[in-house]
């Protein structure tokens, strides 16, 4: 049996407030001085290193992402919501390991964690593409569904870097032969 005596002790709140304060502040400190997500900023590193790579001949360009991959799958590991890392890990299995099935495994990583990224929708659509021979018959037919949501987007500037970086006309190529419901629309944006 349980007394209710109504009893309280007073709890003095100025000391509980300076505490907090005190916590608070010492985050803020570390947030400006220090990096409490080292991970993010190791990823940029290896981004920064994966496009100077992008541009050696093909020896070079396998040696340093041979080096690469390891660091992008322990970065993944810690920071598995960055679909621009999955995009890179896709590209360097592919290009390191040789291995079409584990970088299209990494590919739709990177459609499960930000399936309406703007600036990946064209890029994800012609990876995706790439990897026909290596995907299941519903994976076949998401195709259609990323064809249609790169090129239902908005006409503002990631159009412009679309174009800049010849993946309009690589999706226009495709497209002229297996929708040209979808060849149309897409030639007809500016």
């Amino acid at each position: 049996m349980m007394i209710n005596t109504k009893a309280t002790i007073p709890i003095k709140l100025l000391p509980l407030y300076g505490c907090l304060a005190l916590v608070m502040a010492t985050f803020g400190l570390i947030n400006v001085f220090a990096s409490i997500t080292p991970y993010a900023v190791h990823d940029l590193e290896i981004e920064k290193s994966y496009n100077i790579s992008n541009v050696l001949p093909l020896n070079e360009r396998r040696a340093l992402q041979a080096l690469l991959l390891p660091q992008q799958e322990a970065v993944l590991a810690r920071l598995p919501s960055e679909p621009f890392a999955w995009a890179r890990l896709t590209s360097l299995r592919l290009t390191v390991l040789g291995d079409p099935k584990s970088a299209f495994q990494a590919l739709r990583m990177s459609d499960m964690v930000s399936p309406n990224e703007p600036r990946q929708k064209m890029e994800r659509a012609l990876m995706w593409h790439q990897f026909r021979a290596v995907e299941s018959t519903d994976e076949l037919a998401y195709q259609k569904r990323l064809w249609q949501k790169a090129v239902d987007m908005p006409n503002d500037g990631t159009w412009v870097d679309l174009k800049e970086r010849g993946e309009v006309d690589e999706a226009a190529d495709i497209l002229k032969y297996e929708d040209s419901a979808l060849y149309k629309k897409l030639l007809a944006h500016p």
